[in-house]
């Protein structure tokens, strides 16, 4: 009888340790999840608060959405917990590579040991991450996006080759909307009246009218881009001077006008045309089949974007030393004939800077 109830004792016992034990388990599996997750949450919350300035501050400068700069860093260093941006200040996972003259922090990735750039703080990461997007010409077509179409940039950054992850656009995504990043798309850090100049937005891109107190060296470093870029922007050779009231482009223009075409008020040149309607002289040239600047006359009709067929954009042509009414004839495709009617042209004697109609 003793026996049995020790054996009851035991197994009681045994029975009710097994249900703390289970209960135990139980908890792990359904609290801690959630309290990792909670803190996880916080690091993001934190991250954000901590880093959100100088993302806003780099796309004013450099036109990538700060959403976008903010999920990477967030995904790529584990907002900012993860070893490689504890040990080296590296919060977008960028590798060193040939260009890179900095230090090196040696880190198991896509290959084991593989070698990421070193920096002396986080906010050089952002700045290198910038110019890193900048310097290569696979990233170009994301500038030409609009800085708060983040879903498109999102997939751009993955064509383009900057990770390996085939679900990399939807986890920027979802950072992006669960976190209302998109919210830091639309605020700025510049004021209309800057250092550089006064600030203004054309088609949709950040310039600054010059005003000639800054050498352009410093003006470059005010407006936070490098001399090799300014020019760029702006389609100008590194010979042109830029002058007072001059509008500089301190990130790229887009590739298409507000409109898909534009007729000509003024005799103005391709590249000015460019300046004033902030679209890449390139893009100009190809929708309208010219090889080089040129000069456009009074309401002469320019593409502004890709057309199923070709504009009749030419109206006018300005005489040239040396030309005459066959050599213009023959230019555009046309008669003497038709060019003496259209003009009402008696002789075919032609002066210098005429303007002569190539149609009614």
């Amino acid at each position: 009888m003793k026996l049995s109830y020790f054996r009851f004792e035991m197994e009681f016992q045994l029975h009710e340790k097994n249900k703390l034990v289970k209960k135990y388990y139980l908890f792990l599996l359904l609290v801690l999840p959630q309290f990792i997750y909670a803190q996880r949450d916080e690091d993001i919350r934190a991250y954000i608060e901590k880093y959100k300035a100088i993302a806003i501050e780099e796309m004013v400068k450099f036109g990538i959405p700060a959403s976008i700069t903010i999920a990477q860093g967030i995904h790529e260093s584990t907002a900012g917990k993860s070893k490689l941006a504890v040990n080296s200040n590296n919060h977008f996972g960028i590798k060193c590579h040939k260009d890179w003259k900095g230090n090196g922090y040696h880190h198991d990735d896509d290959a084991p040991q593989e070698c990421f750039r070193v920096y002396e703080n986080p906010e050089e990461s952002y700045r290198d991450h910038s110019q890193f997007l900048l310097s290569r010409g696979w990233y170009k077509p994301l500038f030409n996006l609009s800085k708060t179409d983040y879903s498109s940039w999102a997939y751009g950054l993955k064509k383009a080759g900057y990770a390996t992850n085939p679900k990399y656009p939807e986890v920027l995504i979802g950072i992006i909307e669960r976190y209302k990043l998109f919210q830091l798309d639309t605020l700025t850090a510049l004021s209309n009246a800057v250092p550089c100049g006064t600030q203004c937005i054309i088609n949709g891109t950040r310039a600054i009218i010059y005003n000639d107190s800054l050498p352009i060296e410093n003006f470059c470093n005010c407006c936070g881009i490098s001399t090799s870029n300014l020019y760029l922007f702006n389609d100008a050779d590194v010979r042109l001077s830029f002058k007072k009231g001059d509008v500089l482009f301190i990130e790229p223009k887009r590739t298409k006008g507000n409109n898909c075409s534009y007729t000509v008020t003024e005799t103005i040149t391709y590249r000015l045309l460019s300046q004033k309607l902030g679209v890449q002289l390139a893009a100009l040239l190809r929708y309208n089949g010219d090889k080089e600047d040129r000069l456009l006359i009074k309401d002469e009709t320019i593409a502004l974007c890709e057309t199923s067929a070709p504009m009749n954009k030419t109206a006018y042509h300005i005489v040239k030393k040396g030309e005459s009414l066959y050599t213009i004839a023959k230019e555009h495709n046309m008669t003497i004939a038709e060019i003496k009617n259209i003009n009402r042209l008696t002789t075919e004697n032609l002066a210098i800077g005429q303007k002569i109609k190539l149609k009614e």
